[in-house]
Protein backbone atom coordinates (compact mmCIF):
# COMPACT_ATOMS: atom_id res chain seq x y z
CA UNK A 1 0.00 0.00 0.00
CA UNK A 2 2.55 2.40 1.06
CA UNK A 3 4.38 2.22 -2.93
CA UNK A 4 1.06 2.91 -3.91
CA UNK A 5 0.85 6.08 -2.21
CA UNK A 6 4.51 6.66 -3.60
CA UNK A 7 3.72 5.84 -7.41
CA UNK A 8 0.14 8.18 -7.19
CA UNK A 9 2.32 11.24 -5.75
CA UNK A 10 5.01 10.71 -8.20
CA UNK A 11 2.55 10.66 -10.64
CA UNK A 12 0.79 13.58 -9.45
CA UNK A 13 4.39 15.18 -9.01
CA UNK A 14 5.55 14.49 -12.70
CA UNK A 15 2.00 16.38 -14.49
CA UNK A 16 2.21 19.17 -11.93
CA UNK A 17 5.60 19.96 -13.33
CA UNK A 18 5.40 19.15 -16.68
CA UNK A 19 2.63 21.30 -17.54
CA UNK A 20 3.64 24.11 -15.04
CA UNK A 21 7.01 24.24 -17.21
CA UNK A 22 4.52 23.99 -20.38
CA UNK A 23 2.95 27.03 -19.20
CA UNK A 24 5.82 29.41 -18.19
CA UNK A 25 7.63 28.45 -21.30
CA UNK A 26 4.54 29.69 -23.30
CA UNK A 27 4.09 32.66 -21.49
CA UNK A 28 7.50 33.49 -21.70
CA UNK A 29 7.87 33.37 -25.66
CA UNK A 30 4.22 35.50 -25.12
CA UNK A 31 5.58 38.15 -23.11
CA UNK A 32 9.25 37.98 -25.30
CA UNK A 33 9.52 41.52 -26.80
CA UNK A 34 8.08 43.25 -23.49
CA UNK A 35 11.27 41.36 -21.70
CA UNK A 36 13.94 42.44 -24.14
CA UNK A 37 12.28 45.89 -23.92
CA UNK A 38 12.66 45.76 -20.41
CA UNK A 39 16.05 44.76 -20.85
CA UNK A 40 16.70 47.51 -23.40
CA UNK A 41 15.21 49.87 -20.98
CA UNK A 42 16.84 48.83 -17.89
CA UNK A 43 20.27 49.03 -19.69
CA UNK A 44 19.82 52.84 -21.06
CA UNK A 45 18.34 54.29 -17.81
CA UNK A 46 22.00 52.61 -16.17
CA UNK A 47 23.72 54.82 -19.08
CA UNK A 48 21.39 57.83 -18.18
CA UNK A 49 22.75 57.42 -14.55
CA UNK A 50 26.32 56.95 -15.59
CA UNK A 51 26.19 59.92 -17.92
CA UNK A 52 24.31 61.81 -14.82
CA UNK A 53 27.04 60.92 -12.49
CA UNK A 54 29.72 62.13 -14.78
CA UNK A 55 27.91 65.64 -15.63
CA UNK A 56 29.65 68.98 -14.83
CA UNK A 57 28.56 71.11 -11.75
CA UNK A 58 26.51 73.67 -14.08
CA UNK A 59 24.37 71.30 -15.50
CA UNK A 60 23.94 68.81 -12.63
CA UNK A 61 20.09 69.99 -11.77
CA UNK A 62 19.33 69.42 -16.01
CA UNK A 63 20.53 66.00 -15.63
CA UNK A 64 19.22 65.50 -11.98
CA UNK A 65 16.05 66.17 -13.64
CA UNK A 66 16.62 63.86 -16.77
CA UNK A 67 17.80 61.15 -14.60
CA UNK A 68 14.22 61.40 -12.33
CA UNK A 69 12.45 61.86 -15.62
CA UNK A 70 13.74 58.42 -17.22
CA UNK A 71 13.15 56.52 -13.56
CA UNK A 72 9.60 57.94 -13.36
CA UNK A 73 9.10 56.73 -16.80
CA UNK A 74 11.00 53.36 -16.37
CA UNK A 75 9.19 52.51 -13.01
CA UNK A 76 5.42 53.37 -14.68
CA UNK A 77 2.40 51.66 -15.79
CA UNK A 78 3.49 52.41 -19.80
CA UNK A 79 4.27 49.88 -22.37
CA UNK A 80 7.80 48.34 -22.89
CA UNK A 81 8.17 49.57 -26.38
CA UNK A 82 6.70 53.78 -24.90
CA UNK A 83 8.90 53.30 -22.16
CA UNK A 84 12.36 52.54 -24.30
CA UNK A 85 11.31 55.10 -27.06
CA UNK A 86 11.14 58.30 -23.99
CA UNK A 87 13.88 56.65 -22.39
CA UNK A 88 15.77 56.83 -25.74
CA UNK A 89 15.03 60.69 -26.41
CA UNK A 90 16.14 61.05 -22.75
CA UNK A 91 19.63 59.58 -22.95
CA UNK A 92 19.83 62.05 -26.35
CA UNK A 93 18.94 65.30 -23.90
CA UNK A 94 21.32 63.82 -21.66
CA UNK A 95 23.91 63.34 -24.32
CA UNK A 96 23.37 66.76 -25.33
CA UNK A 97 24.48 67.86 -22.09
CA UNK A 98 27.37 66.11 -21.95
CA UNK A 99 28.15 67.62 -25.27
CA UNK A 100 27.40 71.39 -24.80
CA UNK A 101 29.91 70.84 -21.58
CA UNK A 102 32.58 69.58 -23.80
CA UNK A 103 31.93 72.08 -26.53
CA UNK A 104 32.29 75.23 -24.23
Amino acid sequence: MFFVYIFVSAIALYCALRYGIRDALIEIEANKEDLVYYRKSADLLEEIGTIYSSTSKENTDTAKGIYNDSFDVFTSDKNSKDKFDILSENKKKILSLEVEQSGT
